[in-house]
């Protein structure tokens, strides 16, 4: 399993709730 943040610190909520968003419009994008 690849990291999403790999600079060694674990994301604040926002910054994971905003890459769980781009990841999620993406496959939405991608499958439409």
């Amino acid at each position: 399993v690849t990291p999403l943040f790999n600079k060694g610190t674990m994301p604040t909520p926002q910054q994971f709730q905003l890459t769980i968003e781009n990841i999620a419009n993406k496959y939405l994008q991608n499958a439409s």
